[in-house]
């Protein structure tokens, strides 16, 4: 399913309720024509009926007219907006190649892959030139210059590999595909991808990179912007209320989540907060990243 698909059953349905209302508004007026007509001139409908039938050829299409127009205007916003729930991802198109970005650091180029039976909310950026990405079998085009993303969502139900048309940009044999995984193989490609099955302190080096957490965070000692992690598991800190902490397990966790929760003195509270960013298994594989950084 795409946006739209999701019009287009909007325009059925708008289709149906709209003809029904207006064949029952004929009923209607047919009916009380007939069941008012003056005895004395057959035919002739009296005051009453009169304006009884001209207030329902007013009121009735009037009411078809609104109704047609909520269901549209409903389809349109549900066609444009994407879920709440939606996975987002972007791909960036460069000349000569593509990258998928699954926006808590994973970025692969070799396809874009979605689960099935979840929305995605799927941005097309273009770094030079303008790109037009085209899905035929979802319904789907995303327009993209370098001033402007394009932007869509979709949902598809059934597993298997979909062609991508990029109509503005030649990749020869790396022209983006589009794979539909299973939720559960989704996930577990997703883990396998994106280090998960390293070991702990090599998952976190990983993440300590991807993350950009030695632009303030060294490894020698060094402590320019934020405390280093050499030797700073098991330290113990003084916070800038005066108040001491110990850096274990727990406030490192806390301090990933909620930076500004606990900073430490000397140091401004200029950390981004990471919640939502990072899971649970990968704040365990940072914590025990920075427990390995040993004096």
């Amino acid at each position: 399913m795409t946006p739209s698909d999701l019009a287009q059953q909007h325009l059925v349905v708008a289709a149906i309720a709209g003809g029904a209302l207006l064949v029952l508004a004929l009923c209607a007026a047919i009916l009380a024509y007939g069941a008012s007509r003056d005895r004395g001139a057959v035919g002739e409908p009296s005051a009453g009926a009169a304006a009884l039938i001209e207030v329902g050829l007013w009121t009735v299409p009037t009411v078809a007219i609104c109704l047609l127009f909520w269901i549209g205007f409903r389809g349109a916003i549900e066609a444009a907006v994407p879920p709440a729930d939606a996975l987002e991802i972007t791909a960036t198109v460069e000349a000569d190649h593509y990258q998928i970005d699954y926006g808590d650091g994973l970025v692969v180029e070799d396809a874009l892959r979605v689960p099935t039976d979840r929305a995605v909310a799927l941005t097309l950026r273009s770094v030079e030139a303008s790109t037009t990405w085209v899905a035929p079998s979802l319904h789907l085009r995303l327009d993209a210059r370098a001033e402007r993303d394009g932007a869509a969502w979709l949902l598809t139900r059934t597993p298997g590999e979909l062609p991508i048309v990029c109509t503005t940009c030649d990749h020869g044999e790396a022209s983006p595909r589009l794979l539909a995984l299973p939720a559960a193989e989704f996930d577990r490609w997703r883990d396998e991808a994106d280090g998960g099955k390293l070991p702990p302190v090599e998952y976190g080096r990983k993440l300590y990179a991807r993350s950009q957490c030695q632009t303030c965070h060294s490894l020698d000692g060094t402590t320019a912007i934020a405390p280093s992690f050499k030797g700073l598991f098991g330290k113990r800190e003084t916070l800038a209320n005066g108040a001491e902490v110990t850096v274990d397990a727990a406030y490192i966790t806390e301090s990933i989540l909620d930076p500004t929760a606990k900073v430490v003195r000397g140091f401004q509270p200029v950390m981004p907060e990471f919640r939502g960013h990072l899971k649970d298994k990968q704040i365990a594989a940072l914590v025990a990243f920075i427990e390995s950084q040993k004096p």
